[in-house]
């Protein structure tokens, strides 16, 4: 299962998702992209293309990978 999110990237470069902030390239900044939570991994997408991916960081790793995707 993939959880998605919109987000807009702050204007310092970072993305927030879950308690947490994860950095992207400079460009991105003030943008909106995609957050894909897939696997434990965060992947950030703009006009279909992925740009980038960060392990989740905890907040318990985000909650438990959301109760395991509220299985």
């Amino acid at each position: 299962l993939v959880e998605e999110h919109v987000r807009r990237v702050a204007r310092d470069g970072f993305v927030c998702f879950g308690t947490n902030r994860y950095p992207v390239t400079w460009e991105l900044a003030g943008k909106e992209v995609t957050v894909r939570l897939v696997g434990g991994q965060l992947e950030v997408w703009r006009g279909g293309c992925p740009s980038l991916c960060h392990a989740i960081r905890s907040a318990v790793t985000y909650f438990l990978y959301r109760a395991y995707l509220s299985r």
